[in-house]
């Protein structure tokens, strides 16, 4: 299901920009074009997609993603403009994410098409919209990072092992890898440790979890 077939679900339901008070949903399909081209930007930038509803859950705009998801049915549906949990066992924790105030509230809906989960995290507009980033949780996918070697000053050879002992290789892959000897591997570890200013891996990790892009 696309952005735009949810949209007209919404319109065929009674869903108004004019009702949504907003200065940011004029009543126009142009403006309306252009919230969902920003959100499409963002969810470029941190690879979620993202929703904006009304608080009684009617349908305002998305990001490209979430008519696929919405589409398949196994974590959220559309229902006459209308976007709920699929299960009804889940339809009042998604409805209190509708209920947000200054703080951002998660929610966690199991998937059975991954095997994982649909994480939602609701933040407030004002009071009568929410926008919510979708991200799916099932198998493992690489981090992204900036470069190390101009954020700490790593030689090539170092960030190239800093980023491989940051997605979980242990020193003996990462010399089966690289054709080198456990040794060395972990002397370019030591040296890593050193520029990043930690002693062990799980300050390491922290330290590099802070500068994850996605």
């Amino acid at each position: 299901m696309a952005v735009s077939s949810l949209a007209a679900n919404s319109a065929g339901a009674g869903v108004d920009s004019k009702d949504a008070n907003l200065s940011l949903f004029p009543a126009s399909s142009g403006s309306l074009f252009a919230v969902e081209s920003l959100l499409n930007c963002f969810a470029r930038i941190d690879g979620r997609s993202r929703l904006i509803l009304q608080r009684d859950a009617k349908f305002v705009a998305a990001s490209s993603g979430v008519g696929e998801i919405i589409a398949s049915g196994n974590c959220l549906v559309c229902e006459r403009g209308y976007i709920s949990a699929a299960r009804r066992s889940h339809r009042d924790a998604f409805l209190r994410l509708l209920d947000v105030d200054d703080e951002v509230q998660t929610c966690a809906i199991p998937d059975p098409g991954t095997q994982g989960h649909l994480l939602l995290r609701a933040s407030s507009y004002d009071e009568t919209h929410v926008c919510l980033t979708l991200h799916g949780a099932a198998d493992l996918v690489e981090a992204e990072l900036p470069s190390l070697v101009e954020v700490f000053g790593l030689t090539p050879a170092e960030a190239s092992i800093a980023e491989s002992l940051y997605r979980g290789q242990t020193p003996h892959e990462i010399a089966g890898v690289y054709e080198n000897s456990v040794h060395t591997i972990r002397a370019h570890i030591r040296r890593c440790y050193e520029k990043l200013g930690v002693t062990c891996r799980e300050e390491f990790w922290h330290k590099l979890n802070a500068y994850r892009l996605a």
